[in-house]
């Protein structure tokens, strides 16, 4: 009973093994790079840049004074539309005003070919 362990005691026995060998540990991980910072702050970054220009520059050069005739507002447009007939039937040589044209009673829209 020399090789074998003391059941009583719960001792090895004599010839004991080797210990087990325990993995190395892995490195320590590198600190967080700020590759992000590159990657996506300095872009949105100096697309909201741009769209700061922008703002000002549409606000100084956009707001300027409308031509004559040419009105600005928000609102709704209704338009009336007239049909136009003629007394005898023909075809059209030549129109002489053009869509949304103002025109007067009596005025002479068209010449037919006679």
């Amino acid at each position: 009973m020399s090789g074998e362990p003391n059941r009583d005691s719960g001792t090895a026995p004599s010839a004991a093994a080797p210990p087990a060998r325990t993995p190395p540990s892995p490195p320590p991980s590198p600190p967080p790079s700020r590759g992000w910072l590159r990657r996506y702050a300095v872009p949105v970054g100096g697309a909201i840049a741009i769209g700061i220009v922008a703002w000002f520059a549409w606000q100084r050069y956009a707001t300027g004074q409308l031509p004559e005739g040419i009105a600005r507002g928000n609102g709704r447009i209704e338009g009336v539309e007239i049909d136009v007939a003629t007394r005898i039937p023909g075809r059209l040589k030549d129109i002489l005003v053009r869509e949304s044209d103002f025109v007067e009673p009596g005025q002479v829209l068209a010449v037919m070919d006679t």
